[in-house]
C-alpha cells in the first residue's frame, strides 16, 4: 500500500466530479480505477480523477480529443493507453508522501495495467 497527499486526492475527487465523459469511456476508466485504486490503497474515486488527469495530459501531448482514442487503428490506442498509464504513474508518483516509493509505485502499476489489459482484451 501507498500514502498519498490529501490535498492531492482531494483535487482528483474533484477532477472526479466536474468532468463529463461518454459513456464507454467513462467505463473504461472506472473498470481501471476500480482495478488500480485498491492495488495502490487508493479510493476508486480519487484514482479515476487521476487517471482524468492522465487523459488529459494525454490530449494536450496530442492535441486530441478523447473521443479520438477509439478511432486509433489498435496498435496506435494501445500506444496511447500506455503513455497514458505513464502520464499517470509521473502524476501518482508526484503525490506520494514517501518519495522512495516512486520504483515501487512503477513496478505495481505495471502489473496491474498488464491485468487490466488482458482483462479488456478478452472481451
Amino acid at each position: 500500500m501507498f500514502e498519498f497527499e490529501a490535498a492531492a486526492l482531494e483535487g482528483a475527487t474533484a477532477t472526479y466530479h466536474k468532468v463529463q465523459m461518454e459513456p464507454a469511456q467513462g467505463a473504461l476508466l472506472r473498470d481501471l480505477a476500480a482495478l488500480v485504486g485498491p492495488v495502490l490503497g487508493m479510493d476508486p474515486i480519487p484514482c479515476f480523477g487521476f487517471w482524468l488527469q492522465a487523459v488529459r495530459a494525454w490530449q494536450v501531448e496530442h492535441e486530441m480529443p478523447a473521443e479520438a482514442l477509439a478511432s486509433l487503428p489498435p496498435a496506435e490506442r494501445a500506444q496511447a493507453a500506455m503513455r497514458i498509464r505513464e502520464h499517470f504513474g509521473h502524476i501518482v508518483g508526484s503525490q506520494l508522501r514517501d518519495s522512495n516509493d516512486v520504483e515501487r509505485l512503477e513496478g505495481v502499476l505495471d502489473d496491474a495495467f498488464q491485468m487490466y489489459l488482458q482483462k479488456y482484451n478478452a472481451r
